[in-house]
């Protein structure tokens, strides 16, 4: 079983550098590297009289408000959720929210895919870019490869993406069919789409890289696996 404690949690502080009410803390529990196969799960802290920027998500989210209220925007909709609610954020709409009162919000983000790629209104700090989402993979929460692939500079160019979509299918075939096991030792398979989500993590990525991002997610990690395959 994966599991995670809320006050365990090591959460990151983010940022945008020309608005200093856009601040919170964020941190992914579940997600692809921590082991799911076909959901993601982030949570987060805003102080009162911050907020939560606009951006859109990669995938359908439901936010439980676990303390405090916000105002929350969605589309053209406003609205106000309070602790103990619910909303559902569909994917590529742009949604923001701001703490209400003066109480700290704790928030719950429940995906429907294990990869989220976030894309924001404005660059986000400390990673100095508009395009970010799930972490890559983490050792501190799975013992990496004992063999691991070679480093290589990452550049966002084609040819670094068709890598990893290659080992991404190597992965994707060891998953459906048992009796390649050997070609890609079980330790491998989920780093080799940590691999392919670090293309654009690691990289200021273009647009063009993006859309190969998303593609690829598309194609390697939302596909559904036959029953009884593990």
């Amino acid at each position: 079983m994966i599991a995670e404690t809320i006050e365990d949690l090591e959460l990151m502080e983010v940022w945008y550098e020309d608005d200093p009410a856009m601040r919170l803390k964020v941190n992914f529990p579940l997600f692809l590297g921590t082991g799911t196969k076909n959901t993601a799960v982030v949570y987060f802290e805003i102080e009162p009289g911050y907020r939560l920027g606009t951006h859109t998500d990669s995938a359908e989210e439901i936010l439980l408000i676990l303390e405090g209220q916000v105002e929350v925007s969605l589309g053209a909709e406003e609205g106000w959720l309070s602790a103990g609610q619910m909303a559902v954020v569909p994917a590529m709409v742009p949604y923001g929210m701001r703490t209400v009162g003066e109480e700290r919000v704790w928030v719950a983000g429940f995906f429907s895919s294990n990869v989220i790629v976030s894309t924001f209104d404005r660059p986000m700090m400390p990673f100095n870019q508009r395009v970010v989402g799930t972490p890559q993979y983490s050792p501190k929460r799975r013992s990496p490869p004992e063999t691991p692939a070679p480093e290589r500079e990452v550049n966002g160019n084609d040819q670094g993406l068709q890598q990893d979509l290659q080992a991404g299918e190597r992965a994707i075939k060891v998953r459906r069919d048992p009796r390649c096991a050997q070609e890609v030792p079980r330790h491998d398979r989920r780093w080799s789409y940590a691999r392919l989500r670090a293309t654009w993590r690691n990289a200021a990525p273009s647009p063009e890289d993006v859309h190969h991002t998303e593609a690829l997610t598309e194609r390697l990690l939302v596909q559904p696996e036959p029953p009884g395959h593990s």
